[in-house]
C-alpha cells in the first residue's frame, strides 16, 4: 500500500519531469531526485516518477499522428526499456500522472502492454529480450577455465 506522502513526492518529480523539453532536462529532474531523496524513497517515489513521465512523454509523441516506434522512443528519450514498466500497479501510476485509473491503463494498454489485476505483467517486446539463458554448473565451468591453464 502507497502512502499518500510517497505520492506527492512522486507526483512532485513527475510534475518537473513533464515540464522538461528535452531528454536532458528529464535526465538531469531524475539525477537531482536521487540526491534528494533517500535510498528507501528511490524506487516508490524516484523510479515510479521517471516511467510514468515517461509513459506520459511516450502517449503524448503518439498522439502527434507520427509513425511511432515505442521501445526504441523510450530507449532514446529515456534509457528506459519496456521491461521496465513490468510489476508496475496502474492504479500507483494513475496516482502519480494525476489522472483516472482507466486512462493509464488505456495508456499502457496503447502500448501494447498486458494488464492482469491491475498490475502490468507483459509486453511483447520484454518477452524477446528475455530469452532463456543457458544455466552451467560451476564446477563443470570452473573445470574448462581451469583446464586451459593447465601446462
Amino acid at each position: 500500500m502507497e502512502t499518500y506522502d510517497t505520492i506527492l513526492k512522486a507526483q512532485d518529480i513527475y510534475k518537473k519531469m513533464m515540464a522538461c523539453d528535452q531528454p536532458a532536462a528529464f535526465k538531469k529532474v531524475f539525477s537531482e531526485s536521487i540526491y534528494k531523496y533517500t535510498l528507501d524513497d528511490f524506487y516508490p517515489v524516484v523510479v515510479r516518477a521517471e516511467l510514468a513521465a515517461a509513459l506520459a512523454f511516450c502517449n503524448r509523441e503518439r498522439m502527434r499522428g507520427r509513425e511511432f516506434d515505442f521501445p526504441a522512443y523510450l530507449n532514446t528519450g529515456f534509457g528506459l526499456k519496456p521491461q521496465h514498466m513490468l510489476h508496475l500497479v496502474t492504479q500507483v501510476v494513475a496516482d502519480i500522472m494525476d489522472c483516472e485509473l482507466d486512462t493509464a491503463e488505456a495508456m499502457f494498454r496503447s502500448f501494447d502492454f498486458t494488464i492482469e489485476n491491475g498490475i502490468v505483467t507483459a509486453h511483447p517486446a520484454a518477452e524477446q529480450e528475455s530469452k532463456p539463458r543457458k544455466v552451467l554448473d560451476f564446477n563443470q565451468a570452473r573445470q574448462r577455465k581451469t583446464a586451459g591453464n593447465a601446462g
